[in-house]
């Protein structure tokens, strides 16, 4: 499942994408770029509240709790600026 999102970068808007990774469980989404794919945040399912909300959450609302923890964090300015994938938890 992927679900494609515009994101405010300053003063421009940019095409993002979020997607389970790899496994047998929605334990991880991947918020990257749509235009390259190039994957800029991971968020992780950790600890027993995060395997607890996968485990009673539909896959649709992980996206968008992921969508919005990342621009309220603001995890893409980070990964951007900083040149690198940011890790958090979901």
């Amino acid at each position: 499942m992927i679900k494609h999102f515009d994101y405010t970068l300053g003063n421009e808007t940019i095409e993002l994408c979020a997607s389970f990774g790899a496994g047998p469980a929605f334990r991880r989404v991947l918020v990257s770029r749509a235009d390259s794919m190039e994957t800029l945040v991971v968020l992780d399912a950790r600890g027993l509240s995060g395997l607890l909300k996968v485990a009673t959450e539909e896959p649709e609302g992980l996206l968008d709790d992921a969508i919005r923890k990342v621009g309220d964090e603001q995890l893409v300015e980070r990964a951007i600026h900083g040149r690198t994938i940011v890790e958090a938890a979901l």
